[in-house]
């Protein structure tokens, strides 16, 4: 009399499922540490004081640019 036990294929469905979704979610948390690491590194670089004469750039939001043709 064998003792081995056949897995079923609901188990053998789950654990395939749980192994993608461990992949997914490695590969999503490394995407968001890169992406991270690529802000903090960019937002360090940016000049944060600014005197009068200097050139900025404003980001005006489309709700704001009706009166700005002329």
């Amino acid at each position: 009399v064998s003792n081995d036990v056949e897995p079923k294929p609901e188990s053998i469905a789950v654990n395939r499922h749980k192994r993608i979704r461990e992949n997914a979610e490695e590969c999503y948390l490394n995407n968001a540490h890169a992406q991270l690491t690529r802000y903090m590194s960019k937002s360090s670089k940016r000049q944060r004081t600014y005197h009068v004469g200097d050139v900025v750039g404003l980001k005006i939001t489309d709700v704001d640019r009706t009166n700005t043709s002329m």
